[in-house]
């Protein structure tokens, strides 16, 4: 993550390093009514609300290379603004009304799965989507793409989430085993190469051996239970002072009690 120097100075003279993510944070929302955009460091689960979406049960989240955030609900692909959470419609999917995970290729393509098991590419310009292949899982929530032809999906199998490997060269898909015994929508890698994943719970994983192994190890708990997350490719000022202004408004609150309380009188 490359932080503007004015921003780390701020940071630092404020003693408020810890709070830095390790990386970089992932925007990740809610999924309800009116679905909200968040900031969330994985490593530690601290958290800063971006804003509202105005979208219903958003599922998912996807950033381009060049920081323009996009948005899926179960019909429909969506544009956000990344300063205030806003999203605006741009298509229906047409062929599914399930689309649970989404994300964009190295290629610039938008990929996408679909509860049932299909694998979909996704029009950018209108969000008009066309099945590639079905699996045989049900998918909980996100993809990521890793390369080439590797993509990654979260699906639910039993009582957790399991880590499936889904080829779409040779339209192929291969449980590599459980993540954690937890509902687990959010899939994605940061960029450091790391696959992380993040459960409605609030809940991030890390997830070490993903080629050979869905086991995941548990990083940070957040007060966020999120349905979808993605990377922030390489912060802007903007989205690094929004991290940060969260980061003071909970250490401003956490002062205030310490103030109020008689024993630290």
């Amino acid at each position: 993550m490359k932080i503007p120097l004015a921003v780390a100075t701020v940071i630092l003279s404020c003693g408020l390093a810890a709070t830095l993510p390790a990386a970089t944070p992932f925007f990740a929302q809610t999924y309800e009514g009116n679905s909200q955009l968040f900031l969330v460091d994985p490593d530690t689960g601290a958290s800063s609300l971006v804003g509202a979406t105005g979208v219903n049960g958003m599922t998912d989240l996807a950033i381009t290379s060049a920081g323009q955030l996009f948005g899926a609900n179960l019909t429909s692909f969506y544009s956000i603004d990344t300063g205030t959470g806003s999203a605006t419609l741009i298509g229906n999917f047409g062929t599914t009304t399930s689309m649970v995970g989404l994300d964009v290729a190295s290629d610039g393509r938008f990929y996408g799965v679909e509860a049932g098991g299909g694998l979909f590419r996704v029009d950018a310009g209108t969000g008009a989507a066309t099945l590639l292949f079905g699996t045989p899982f049900f998918y909980g929530g996100d993809v990521t793409h890793f390369s080439g032809d590797i993509f990654y999906a979260a699906a639910f199998v039993g009582g957790g989430t399991n880590l499936i490997e889904i080829n779409a060269g040779t339209s192929t898909a291969v449980d590599l085993g459980q993540i954690a015994l937890d509902v687990i929508p959010g899939l994605d890698f940061d960029i450091n190469g790391r696959l992380v994943a993040c459960a409605a719970s609030g809940k991030f994983y890390e997830i070490p051996n993903f080629a050979s192994s869905g086991a995941g190890v548990l990083l940070s708990v957040s007060a966020v239970g999120t349905a979808g997350v993605t990377t922030v490719p390489v912060p802007e000022p903007s989205v690094a002072a929004l991290f940060l202004i969260g980061a003071l408004g909970a250490t401003s609150r956490v002062g205030a009690r310490k103030t109020a309380d008689p024993a630290n009188r």
